[in-house]
């Protein structure tokens, strides 16, 4: 009696394992079907939230360099090119189905709506039209200081500037808006400046420094893109 009991035991307990194996198997496959749904309803969230908010950008890929050279040229851009909204690269949450549900989203939310207003869109020249800017005869060189580069952005020379109610002081060429106060500047009191409009984009303001680096910018100053000959040496990102 006592080893029949025994037995139904042990194989009480061999079934038990069975069904807790089958159970865990199918939880694991249940899990791997829904998980990717969840991450793309987590991406597509996201992406309504910010652009509600008025702040949606797009994730690049961890592999995109922050700037390429392309035919001698280093080029940057803060935004991507095909939306116009800022990019922004985390790691590898950039290759996530969520990633890929945002940004996908976002492209939807574009199609319906239209470009939204915090987009740059209308200052995104391509590679092309950029570069030419390093050798084209049609920007204004700046003879005179102060110079109002754009609406809302003055370069100014050595002493003091006063504007929209305030006054700047320094001893080289530096940037003042209304929002930004002074900005300090790079550039060397010979540098040869000029200045422009794109006849593609009207919107955006070419800045030139000699035949050496050309910078988009918006009315208020930010930069958008920037254009180098890679012999010319790196210049600090975000300046013109």
């Amino acid at each position: 009696m006592r080893c029949s009991r025994l037995r139904w035991r042990a194989r009480l307990v061999g079934v038990c394992a069975l069904c807790g194996a089958g159970v865990l198997t199918c939880g694991v496959a249940a899990w791997r079907f829904v998980s990717p749904v969840l991450e793309r309803h987590r991406g597509e969230a996201m992406a309504v939230r910010y652009w509600e908010a008025g702040v949606a950008f797009v994730f690049g890929p961890p592999s995109t360099p922050d700037d390429y050279v392309r035919g001698g040229v280093r080029f940057w851009h803060r935004y991507d090119l095909e939306t116009g909204l800022r990019r922004q690269v985390t790691g590898h949450f950039s290759e996530s189905a969520a990633c890929a549900a945002y940004n996908a989203k976002i492209a939807e939310l574009i199609r319906l709506h239209g470009q939204p207003p915090w987009s740059d869109r209308d200052y995104m020249l391509d590679d092309r039209e950029l570069a030419s800017y390093l050798d084209s005869p049609d920007l204004k060189r700046i003879s005179q200081l102060p110079c109002e580069i754009a609406e809302d952005f003055v370069l100014v020379g050595p002493g003091e500037y006063t504007r929209w109610g305030r006054t700047t002081k320094g001893t080289g060429l530096r940037f003042v808006s209304p929002g930004d106060g002074a900005r300090a500047s790079t550039l060397r009191a010979d540098d040869p400046i000029f200045v422009g409009r794109s006849g593609s984009h009207p919107r955006a303001v070419i800045f030139r420094v000699g035949r050496q680096r050309v910078s988009v910018l918006d009315e208020h100053g930010t930069v958008i893109s920037v254009a180098e000959r890679e012999e010319a040496g790196g210049g600090e990102r975000g300046h013109p």
